[in-house]
């Protein structure tokens, strides 16, 4: 969806303006029965020429906003904060399983490259886009009706790499994780680089499966630093994460 506001006058484009035109646009799309569950701007464009990624402190008096959107049904919602706040957690923060897989695969210094990423899991397939550090288009396939899950997979990745031009790798991961043979039958006809990816720098949680879970990981250590917390706050999640590195690692 897109969304514009025009500013009161001419000057910098503050915090604000940037919050008010994406709050417009996913107001925009939303409506009694889905909610959006994942929001994130493409690019904004400044007095109807100028294209930023952002325009925080850039003079203008006009300002637009393209954003991508995944909506979801609201009685989803509904549960999932019901379950939130049954947790006694303080403040609930809901994450696409796309999102933190990608932050579980790619150090932070590697995330601008335009790459198509297919995570192959045991109940769900997830393919998306992922360039600049976000999530550009993505789609969800169930396991079950997929058939044979990873020739299916390889015909969507085709039908992907058709129709989006500039995909400048590929990457596998996920529990069904594809092996060589696979991958070098997708690059050969692509042309594009394929590789098996799997998280590094959390022990225990090295192999491609836990792909997503070690970026939540992450996504939760960078909300907890940005974040002002007591000294006792901050053992307390270190606790957590450590935990949670060990469960995994010892279960699953």
């Amino acid at each position: 969806p897109q969304a514009s506001r025009n500013l009161p006058v001419e000057g910098q484009i503050q915090a604000a303006d940037i919050r008010q035109v994406r709050e417009t646009a996913e107001r925009m799309a939303s409506h009694f029965e889905k909610k959006a569950a994942y929001a994130t701007p493409l690019h904004f464009v400044i007095d109807d020429k100028d294209v930023v990624a952002d325009p925080l402190g850039v003079f203008g008096r006009k300002l637009d906003v393209e954003m991508y959107l995944l909506l979801a049904r609201s009685d989803y919602c509904a549960m999932w904060n019901k379950v939130i706040k049954r947790s006694h957690v303080a403040r609930g923060i809901p994450v696409l399983s796309a999102l933190s897989t990608a932050r579980g695969i790619l150090p932070k210094a590697d995330r601008s490259k335009k790459r198509l990423i297919a995570d192959l899991g045991k109940d769900l397939v997830n393919l998306f886009l992922f360039e600049k550090g976000k999530i550009q288009d993505y789609s969800v396939h169930l396991s079950s009706q997929l058939g044979h899950v990873k020739d299916r997979t390889h015909r969507l990745i085709l039908d992907w790499v058709a129709r989006e031009p500039g995909i400048e790798e590929i990457l596998l991961t996920g529990d069904e994780m594809p092996d060589e043979r696979f991958s070098g039958r997708l690059a050969a006809e692509t042309g594009a680089p394929v590789r098996i990816a799997a998280p590094s720098g959390l022990a225990k949680l090295e192999h491609p499966s836990y792909a997503s879970v070690a970026g939540l990981i992450q996504i939760a250590d960078e909300i907890a630093s940005a974040a002002p917390m007591s000294v006792r706050d901050k053992d307390f999640l270190t606790g957590v994460r450590e935990k949670a590195v060990s469960f995994f690692g010892d279960y699953f």
